[in-house]
């Protein structure tokens, strides 16, 4: 059966207007595409860029944390209606960014607001062994660029320039989070951002993938100002599908992290500030117009974004 195009949406006005939602199912259709990201299936590190798996790396990634979304006190929320299927493309019913309401894209909203919602609710689903846990689960999601010294293929990972570097997005699902928040507490114990230190993500032994985070190095003093400066520009926000292409998961107390290196480093016990800064500032160029002049930027927002939550 063929059937036909109304007039309506051939010409005129209202036909512009569908082609531009169209432009938006495009959009759509295409982004899990369009984001970089780091997929956790099969318990390995697996890089995928424009869809396709560019490499993997099996027990560790280093990488620079760049910025964790939502802010402080937020969790992205995701809900699969049957459940998450391994391997499955589809993305979830309903999921929200911020987990105050759901996306504009969640085909089935399940609540109008996340708080009210009865599949946020603990008890509403069963986990592992039974146990009682949420139908809506949480997470938060961490951009990163790759440090040097990841080794693929049995010899060492090349990498371009950091500012050179692809940006990849990593959801961090549940069953990591306390760990998460435990590399935050250690960060922010020793008065440092994430994005001034190199950042090991373990693979745990575990049935499902799950990430341990060990505070490896700290950035140079050349390096540790494109770093900072990166992370207050917050280029993922160009990623407008972002939670859409990431919304997929891949699948006790934590052991290993250190309790510091061996000394914060002069460049960043001062946050690479100028003589003429106050120590906790750092000039970086302000993301709205980048063509203006320098202003300086608290470093402390760096360290709430990975440490309060």
């Amino acid at each position: 059966m063929t059937i036909e195009l109304p007039e309506h949406l051939k010409n005129g006005p209202l036909a512009e207007a569908a082609a531009r939602a169209l432009m938006d199912a495009q959009n759509m259709s295409s982004a899990s595409n369009s984001v970089p990201r780091i997929s956790l299936r099969g318990r390995e590190f697996r890089l995928v860029e424009g869809g396709e798996e560019i490499a993997r790396f099996q027990g560790g990634l280093d990488v620079i944390i760049l910025g964790v979304e939502p802010g402080p006190g937020k969790m992205i929320k995701t809900y699969y209606k049957d459940g998450y299927v391994s391997g499955s493309k589809s993305p979830p019913v309903c999921s929200s960014d911020d987990g105050i309401a759901p996306a504009v894209w969640a085909t089935e909203k399940q609540n109008p607001t996340c708080q009210g919602c009865p599949k946020n609710v603990f008890g509403s689903a069963k986990g592992a062994g039974g146990k009682p846990t949420k139908a809506c689960r949480d997470s938060k999601r961490i951009w990163v660029k790759l440090a040097d010294g990841n080794v693929y293929d049995g010899k060492p990972y090349e990498l371009k320039p950091f500012a050179d570097r692809t940006m990849y997005g990593l959801n961090v699902t549940v069953a990591s989070l306390k760990a998460f928040s435990e590399h935050g507490n250690l960060l922010q114990s020793l008065g440092q951002g994430p994005s001034v230190c190199v950042t090991r993500l373990k693979m745990v032994d575990a049935e499902y993938p799950q990430i341990e985070f060990e505070l490896k190095a700290w950035l140079s003093a050349e390096l540790a100002p494109l770093s900072l400066e990166l992370a207050a520009k917050k280029p993922w926000k160009v990623f407008t599908n972002a939670g859409l292409a990431l919304a997929a998961p891949e699948g006790g107390a934590r052991s290993g992290l250190p309790t510091s290196l061996p000394g914060v480093p002069e460049h960043l016990k001062q946050a690479t500030a100028t003589a003429t800064e106050p120590v906790g500032t750092q000039t970086v160029l302000d993301a709205a117009q980048p063509t203006q002049a320098v202003k300086p930027v608290d470093t402390k927002q760096i360290d709430d974004a990975v440490g309060n939550w």
